[in-house]
């Protein structure tokens, strides 16, 4: 499209020859949203892509315009004409080719400017975003499309390209390109252009190409066409753990749990070492007793896999198996008794203040974790964490006073992770409550639930979004009266 106007009040916006905008960093404070109108000469915009590049003009070569090279992208806006007058169009979902662990681009869009999409881990790279529209906008030369880029003050975009899509299947022809085996890319590419005919002649010599149409409805999360395709290839004598996995994954999308588990099993059986998947895929789920089944498989063989203790404990506890959780548990403190890191200190420590009945344990490296917050030699991420865990720590020891005090820290940084912020919330929540403190208590809890809702939209499945889960649960027993 072309660039037919720019709006971004005292910054400046510069056009480049590969069509992307470049913003002075002398800007980098700014707080104004970019404006950016396109023009095109007449079609259907399905959706937005959002490139952010890099550029060494910029602080760490961007693409942000903030000193590390981040921006913080707050809110996407759209808006098109209809009956001659300009209206926001609706965005229903997102997706980005990368995003840092606990900012997803879905922040992007969720209409709240306290939550944002950016890129930390991979600065200085080139990232891009599609925002679909929940109906295509009809543009045309005298109706331009309006973009609006809204960023947290001081993180503003150093250099980005808008560009449109009219094809709402996009999505569907990016995931033809993608697939690897050529007769399965083929079918779905023959699929796309309608070429029926072609499409019949080829499965009569390549039937197992009909997967590529499995892949197409994946895509489309068309989940009953998908699993059709895959009952006709599957058989009971299968022994390809891929297509045991695929379609494992399609009964979960189902709800069909147990079907989901009989193909997990049976790919296991075949390669032992997919248990991790699955156990990854049923904590994803939700599905407790299901992934610690599978969880318990791989301890088993690697009883010494020191990530996998850390996120096994939790799963176990929210399973109700008290006696494994208690058994990993003890494994994982054996392993981190004399660590010196304050970052595998709190982990360890996080996992074994699950219980309300908690235990002091003398080999817990309370003391390493502790003298690093002191000290303030930690990165404010990490500060965050252990604040957070040293004042669950101190609740589970009946000091609230000090629980609210350590937790109250953190009110002063606006950077705070959504997992930090909802460990935070749960102490303040308990401990006011203990403490009588009705008004205060309830306003945590009403907090905690919105970040807990937050955390579960996102792709995350170790400890630190389920610690968040199991204190969630444990205030409602408190606050609420409800059994945990």
């Amino acid at each position: 499209p072309e660039i037919a106007e720019i709006q971004s009040g005292d910054v400046k916006l510069t056009p480049q020859m590969d069509h992307s905008l470049l913003v002075d960093p002398k800007f980098a404070s700014t707080e104004t949203p970019y404006k950016i109108t396109l023009k095109t000469k007449g079609s259907n915009v399905a959706g937005i892509r959002l490139e952010v590049l890099p550029d060494p003009t910029l602080p760490n070569n961007g693409p942000g315009l903030h000193t590390t090279g981040n921006f913080h992208l707050s809110e996407v806006k759209v808006f098109s004409h209809k009956n001659e007058l300009p209206r926001e169009s609706a965005i229903s979902r997102a997706q980005a080719s990368y995003a840092w662990k606990s900012r997803p681009v879905e922040f992007a869009i969720d209409q709240n400017p306290q939550t944002e999409w950016h890129v930390w881990g991979r600065l200085g790279e080139s990232h891009q975003a599609i925002f679909w529209l929940e109906s295509p906008a009809t543009v045309a030369p005298e109706h331009p499309l309006v973009v609006e880029l809204h960023f947290r003050p001081g993180l503003a975009l150093g250099r980005f390209r808008l560009a449109i899509t009219s094809q709402p299947n996009s999505e569907a022809i990016d995931t033809a390109r993608t697939i690897s085996d050529p007769w399965r890319r083929l079918t779905a590419t023959l699929h796309l252009a309608e070429e029926t005919e072609a499409l019949k002649k080829l499965l009569v010599t390549h039937p197992d190409a009909i997967l590529g149409l499995a892949d197409m409805h994946v895509a489309s999360k068309k989940w009953n066409q998908a699993l059709t395709i895959y009952n006709e290839v599957i058989g009971p004598q299968t022994q390809n753990m891929k297509l045991l996995v695929s379609r494992a994954k399609i009964y979960a999308e189902l709800g069909a749990f147990d079907k989901a588990k009989a193909d997990w099993l049976e790919a296991t059986r075949i390669e032992p070492q997919l248990a991790r998947q699955a156990f990854d895929a049923f904590t994803k789920l939700e599905r407790w007793e299901d992934a610690s089944e599978f969880g318990l498989k791989v301890i088993e063989k690697t009883p010494d896999e020191s990530e996998l203790l850390l996120h096994l404990a939790p799963v176990l506890y929210l399973a109700g198996d008290e006696a494994a959780y208690t058994k990993i548990r003890d494994q994982a403190i054996t392993r981190f008794e004399n660590t010196t890191s304050a970052y595998d200190a709190e982990r360890v420590i996080s996992i074994s203040l699950l219980p309300p009945t908690f235990q002091p344990n003398e080999k817990l490296p309370i003391g390493v974790m502790n003298l690093a917050l002191d000290e303030g030699k930690l990165t404010d991420e990490f500060s965050s964490v252990g604040w957070t865990c040293r004042a669950l720590l101190t609740y589970r020891q009946g000091d609230w006073k000090t629980a609210i005090q350590y937790a109250e820290t953190q009110l002063q940084k606006s950077n705070i992770d959504p997992v930090s912020n909802a460990r935070r919330l749960a102490v303040l929540a308990m401990a006011h409550h203990q403490l009588g403190n009705t008004e205060e208590s309830k306003f945590a809890f009403q907090q905690l639930g919105q970040e807990i809702e937050k955390l579960k939209s996102q792709e995350m499945t170790g400890p630190n979004k389920l610690l968040p889960i199991i204190l969630h649960r444990e205030a409602q027993s408190i606050i609420q009266k409800m059994p945990l």
